[in-house]
């Protein structure tokens, strides 16, 4: 028994591990700087980032035991959209993704360049601070991967058309 291949399917795990790699690149930046000088402010950013890390860890773990086990055919995706909406809604929607895209490209980054910053720095209250932020930059993270996962879709509908 085979499903059909749907890369929506998988945004959730795909976003919740980067996100944890981020949090697992800052503990290791933070660690790095709590070697080098042992103050408050850098075990602060060093339980702060483990931390983080261990939820991320934990959560993605959780998300990836959801995964269905029966095998997807890849090429058995073709869905029937023709028709479904006019052009000036297909291009208002692929302009507002590429609008979210972008905007969660530019956000994601920034944050990671704040905490890698901050971790490097040995400013542990500044990452406290960045906590709820951390989950601003999941979303946006869920929102870039959802953008991507469709346009992937998309494609393998193309090429399932395509093959017909």
């Amino acid at each position: 028994m085979t499903r059909k291949f749907r890369a929506t399917d998988y945004v959730g795990e795909v976003s919740t591990g980067v996100w944890s790699a981020s949090w697992i690149i800052t503990a290791f930046v933070a660690i790095d700087r709590f070697v080098a000088f042992p103050d408050a402010p850098s075990w602060i950013g060093v339980v702060v980032a483990v931390g983080m890390s261990i939820i991320g860890c934990w959560i993605t773990k959780g998300l990836l035991r959801t995964l269905p086990l029966v095998p997807c055919d890849l090429f058995n995706t073709l869905e029937n959209h023709e028709g479904d909406q006019s052009w000036s809604r297909r291009i208002n929607d692929w302009c507002g993704a590429v609008f979210v895209s972008g905007f969660s490209f530019i956000w994601i980054f920034g944050f990671t360049g704040t905490i890698l910053l901050a971790a490097a720095e040995g400013r542990g209250w500044w990452m406290l601070f960045l906590i709820p932020w951390s989950i601003v930059t999941w979303l946006c993270l869920v929102l870039l991967f959802a953008c991507i996962a469709v346009v992937i879709d998309f494609l393998l509908n193309l090429l399932v058309r395509s093959r017909l």
